[in-house]
């Protein structure tokens, strides 16, 4: 998994919690995980709204503007995990 951190140009972040053994990956920390989804889960309504409004890839372009469209995902565990 790439690294996303604070020090490329244009960050993008977002703040998420994460319930215990919700979607748990056995050989992944579950702020791993959540990280990987909300970066794939961006990037998919980026492209479905693309879609929706008949253009090629604005909306994508845009996103990817930011770290590559590598979102920072600051992740908080049910145990107060981070």
């Amino acid at each position: 998994m790439k690294q996303v951190g604070l020090s490329g140009e244009k960050p993008l972040g977002e703040a998420k919690t994460k319930a215990p053994k919700s979607n748990q990956h056995k050989n992944e920390p579950l702020a791993e995980a959540r990280q990987a989804g909300v970066t794939r889960d961006y990037l998919k309504s980026s492209a479905r709204i693309d879609e929706l409004i008949g253009l090629r890839g604005p909306v994508v372009t845009a996103l990817k503007r930011y770290n590559g469209g590598q979102v920072l995902v600051f992740v908080m565990g049910a145990f107060a995990e981070m």
